[in-house]
């Protein structure tokens, strides 16, 4: 899984990615600029993510954090 090192924990792109989301919801061009990782990472870690549960999209096409995705960050 992309968005998780092999010990468990979240990977540096994960953490950010999720950091930029906990307080407000953002599409994945505003997750790049509050990142500053290129879009091509943001992109491969919203669907890693997402697949995992630890984020959802919006009516609005937004990405917010899971219950699920707030544990693991806090992890």
């Amino acid at each position: 899984m992309g968005c998780i090192n092999p010990d468990g924990t979240l990977t540096e792109t994960a953490r950010k990615v999720l950091l930029s989301i906990k307080d407000t919801a953002l599409n994945e061009k505003g997750i790049a600029q509050a990142t500053g990782l290129p879009m091509f990472k943001v992109r491969a870690s919203i669907r890693d993510m997402f697949g995992v549960g630890f984020l959802y999209e919006t009516d609005s096409k937004q990405f917010e954090i899971s219950p699920v995705g707030v544990k693991v960050l806090e992890s």
